[in-house]
C-alpha cells in the first residue's frame, strides 16, 4: 500500500528520483517491523539496554514516518499539478 499508492511508484511522474523510492523500501519495510523488537522476549536483561533499545527503535519510527511522509507529500504534489 505505501508504495503504490501512498508513494505513487508506477507513475510517470515522479517527484524524487526513481532510486530514492527504491532505496527507501527496505528501510521502510524493516523499520514498520521493527516494533516486534518491543513485545518479544529481550536478550539484553537490565534496566538501561531494555530503555536503549525502546529509544533507538522510537526513534527509528520517527525517522521512518518523517521519510514516508517526505514521499507521501510529493505523491500528493504531482497528483495536484495534473
Amino acid at each position: 500500500w505505501d508504495v503504490f499508492m501512498d508513494w505513487g511508484i508506477g507513475r510517470l511522474n515522479l517527484m524524487l528520483p526513481k532510486w530514492a523510492y527504491y532505496a527507501a523500501l527496505p528501510f521502510n519495510l524493516v523499520f514498520r517491523c521493527a516494533w516486534l523488537f518491543t513485545v518479544a522476549p529481550s536478550p539484553f536483561t537490565g534496566y538501561v539496554y531494555e530503555r536503549a533499545l525502546e529509544f533507538s527503535l522510537a526513534s527509528a519510527e520517527i525517522f521512518r514516518r518523517a521519510v514516508w511522509n517526505v514521499f507521501r507529500l510529493s505523491n500528493e504534489h504531482t497528483q495536484l499539478q495534473r
